[in-house]
């Protein structure tokens, strides 16, 4: 019987730390992307969302979108909205420059925060899974 416990323990034990392991990954940041996409285009997007602080457009075709949690709150980032609002930016709100080449790039900075990156072949996938 002594026997059994140790290896139900055992056994228990490396579920239990795989389990925590794939959350774990699920949770990290995507990779970011190449973005492909002209220098008209980026410009347009440059004035365009100028007028919004949470945006920002780079050279290269990248659009920022920044949220920050006040500091020294207790407040954290829950990943389940951080997925929903990215996807909500990326493919919904900016899908005019996600289908122009750009990658959206969502960043939810604080505690449990991360950063997203979405192109057209991203938002595609994630769209038939959703169905």
């Amino acid at each position: 019987m002594k026997q059994f416990q140790k290896i139900a323990l055992a056994l228990s034990a490396s579920i239990l730390i795989m389990g925590c392991q794939s959350i774990q990954n699920k949770l990290k940041t995507s990779q970011p992307l190449k973005p492909n996409t002209a220098q008209h285009l980026i410009e347009e997007a440059k004035a365009e969302l100028d007028q919004y602080e949470e945006f920002d457009v780079s050279d290269e075709g990248m659009i920022t979108f920044t949220a920050q949690l006040p500091r020294f709150s207790r407040y954290t980032w829950d990943p389940v909205s951080i997925t929903e609002s990215s996807y909500q930016i990326a493919c919904e709100d900016l899908r005019y420059f996600t289908e122009r080449g750009f990658v959206i790039k969502t960043w939810f900075a604080g505690p449990r925060g991360r950063a997203e990156y979405y192109n057209m072949t991203r938002c595609e996938e994630e769209a038939s899974s959703r169905k």
